[in-house]
């Protein structure tokens, strides 16, 4: 896996808002166009690329999508596969 892309989602694992957002500017800058974000799809845009970029933590997190909880719905949810 790309070091680039294992720092990035370590960043998030760890909370480490700063690298995170470094990371996540990196990515959005190299591979969305302003062309690709119209306002009816901006949203799915972003939440089909999240999914995307949080692939690689499969191993370790259950990755869900869209699902309700609660009184509403999440974006996108992670849950350790180890319950330490």
């Amino acid at each position: 896996v790309n070091s680039n892309y294992r720092r990035f989602l370590n960043a998030l694992i760890a909370a480490d808002l700063d690298l995170f957002l470094e990371g996540l500017r990196h990515y959005l800058e190299s591979s969305i166009s302003y062309f690709d974000l119209s306002r009816k799809s901006e949203e799915r845009l972003y939440h089909v690329f999240f999914l995307g970029l949080l692939a690689g933590l499969r191993e370790d997190y259950e990755i869900k999508s869209n699902q309700e909880s609660g009184k509403g719905r999440f974006d996108i949810m992670l849950i350790p596969r180890e319950k330490e």
